[in-house]
């Protein structure tokens, strides 16, 4: 238990050091630089011993590993976010407080400096949170190294309102330019997202369209040779051959099971076609004069979703009362009604409880479609991000899925929302533009 707690922790680390910090490289030689320039400094220019060369020769050896992560052994690599947290902390703000409250020369040459310029290579590497976090944590464990073992120190900062002030000031200003830079570097990794699913979206439009024509030629050959295999089943019979018996309602089924064939490769095609258009160009092409029965489009996405063997199309409720028409593409407001069906299936599953109510409704301005399980809920914190592109909580899922859903909505004029309590139920709103008539 308290493993898994800790390698998920670190995985947490791990993954915002790869994220969000600063390229460990450059990082790291930004560190070792530093150092040098100090040994420059203190050495060369001010003739002096530098008193905390051996605590600055650490900081420099531990930034020279970092920069090595390349070459870690396998198994120390899952403690490259922890030590990476380490690091920064060690060598600004820790040092950054250590050295100023342990040496008085230090002090009054470079404190004021050398804070705000701490305090600014913390912005530029990393998020607001993690930016205050890591800087009052390095200010305590340098007061306290300093007291628990050197005593209380002798500051002589002439003016302690002024270098307040500007720390303060340095902070606040901190905490604001690194949410911007989280925010870029967010806006930054979505692009990329995006520029990847477009890529691998055009790609499997492909791979899937070959499949889907040869399944449907395939359908059709065999369509076509039902009559003439259905002539020499009569002729053996006629010749009283020893044939086994085929009833005509068995024929008709399987052309039932054709032209049911048929039309899930269409509808597959249409999906493809709507998904790859709209990935593409990052918006949703909806034709205003098409018109479509709401009830119809739920029967049908009932119908041709894949209920597997433990969730059977009994669990689905569906009232058709308040029956609606919507403008918009019926291919895409089917494509969000299996999006629905997968989340509620997946999470009746989980918790092995629940059903699914739909349910259609009428409210000013809107008509909406109600789509409710009972299985698990959700939590607040979980509703505030649900359609946020690529978020998600299952395993092998791309967090798409009510990202797009939530697109297609707008561009049809209406809104998706979610209330949901946990362990109870979650219930998402679709809402739907009144049609206006026009005389």
């Amino acid at each position: 238990m308290i493993k898994n707690k800790i390698d998920n922790l670190l995985n947490a680390l791990n993954k915002y050091a790869d994220n969000y910090g600063f390229p460990y490289i450059i990082l790291g030689s930004y560190l070792i630089m530093n150092y040098a320039s100090d040994y420059f400094l203190f050495f060369i220019v001010e003739k002096k011993q530098n008193p905390f060369f051996a605590t600055e020769l650490a900081g420099l050896l531990l930034s020279l590993i970092l920069v090595l992560k390349k070459y870690w052994p396998n198994r120390l690599k899952k403690f490259y976010g922890f030590y990476w947290y380490a690091l920064v902390t060690w060598c600004m703000p820790y040092l950054v407080t250590f050295r100023y409250l342990h040496s008085p020369e230090v002090q009054a040459t470079f404190i004021l400096p050398d804070a705000l310029l701490s305090i600014f290579t913390l912005i530029l590497i990393m998020d607001w949170k993690s930016f205050l976090v890591v800087l009052f944590s390095g200010v305590v464990v340098g007061f306290f190294v300093q007291y628990a073992f050197f005593g209380s120190p002798d500051l002589l900062i002439q003016s302690y309102e002024l270098f307040i002030y500007y720390i303060a000031l340095s902070i606040i200003l901190g905490i604001l330019f690194s949410r911007n830079a989280s925010r870029f570097r967010n806006n930054l990794i979505l692009h990329q997202q995006l520029e990847a699913v477009k890529t691998v979206t055009a790609s499997i439009a492909h791979e899937l369209r070959t499949p889907l024509l040869a399944i449907k030629s395939g359908a059709a050959g065999i369509k076509a040779l039902i009559p003439r295999l259905m002539e020499a089943y009569k002729i053996g019979i006629e010749h009283k051959l020893a044939l086994p018996e085929i009833m005509p309602f068995q024929v008709k089924n399987i052309e039932k099971v054709i032209d049911n064939i048929n039309a899930e490769v269409d509808f597959s095609n249409d999906v493809i076609t709507s998904l790859l258009t709209n990935a593409m160009h990052n918006n949703i092409s909806i034709n205003p004069k098409l018109t479509y029965n709401m009830v119809s489009t739920v029967k049908l996405a009932i119908l041709r979703y894949h209920f597997n063997s433990s969730i059977q199309m009994e669990s689905v409720h569906f009232d058709e009362a308040n029956n609606f028409e919507y403008r918009g593409d019926e291919t895409l407001v089917t494509h969000i009604i299996f999006n629905l069906l997968k989340n509620a299936i997946y999470a009746i599953e989980e918790v092995h409880k629940g059903e699914i109510f739909i349910q259609l409704a009428y409210e000013k301005d809107y008509n909406c479609l109600h789509f409710k399980d009972t299985a698990k809920g959700m939590s607040k914190e979980t509703q505030s991000k649900l359609f946020h592109l690529f978020y998600t909580e299952k395993p092998n899922s791309t967090g798409i899925g009510l990202a797009f859903s939530k697109m297609v909505m707008e561009n049809l004029g209406g809104e998706i929302s979610v209330d949901a309590v946990l362990n109870e139920y979650t219930e998402f709103v679709l809402k739907f533009p009144i049609i206006k008539m026009t005389s």
